[in-house]
């Protein structure tokens, strides 16, 4: 077999392997989001926060949108009136199945599980977020 028919193989063999593999991975993502879709219809996405203030003071909140802020501006769902917070300090989001907690720039940072937040990370129940000087505690549905 001449050489250039050996390598117009080899590049196609190349080709549907990646086109295999890039269809699989296709298929996955529109799985799991919807899957994720299926979950928020069946409203088994709330979460409830444990807010415990700089001064003391204890509340619970819940929450059943799939993503909201944690900040200081008026505009967050989870608003906080700190001046160590930035004004969106923290976004809360449920894709894929989970929850996740992410830090939006903020001056301060936000820690999770006494544990600074460089990437977005997966929550589970009972996890403790810092955002200036306000600590949450997750409360999952079971």
């Amino acid at each position: 077999m001449s050489l250039p028919i050996l390598l117009g193989l080899r590049l196609l063999a190349a080709i549907l392997l990646y086109a295999f593999v890039g269809y699989a991975l296709y298929l996955m993502w529109r799985t799991l989001q919807a899957q994720s879709v299926r979950l928020m219809e069946r409203g088994q996405t709330p979460i409830r926060i444990g807010m415990v203030a700089a001064n003391g003071q204890e509340t619970v909140l819940a929450f059943t949108q799939p993503e909201f802020f944690i900040g200081r501006e008026s505009e967050c769902e989870l608003f906080i009136d700190d001046s160590t917070v930035s004004a969106r300090h923290a976004r809360l989001s449920f894709h894929h199945g989970h929850w996740w907690v992410e830090d939006t720039g903020s001056k301060n940072g936000t820690v999770l599980n006494e544990t600074p937040l460089t990437i977005p990370t997966i929550i589970t129940n009972g996890d403790t977020i810092t955002c200036g000087n306000t600590t949450f505690s997750v409360l999952l549905p079971e």
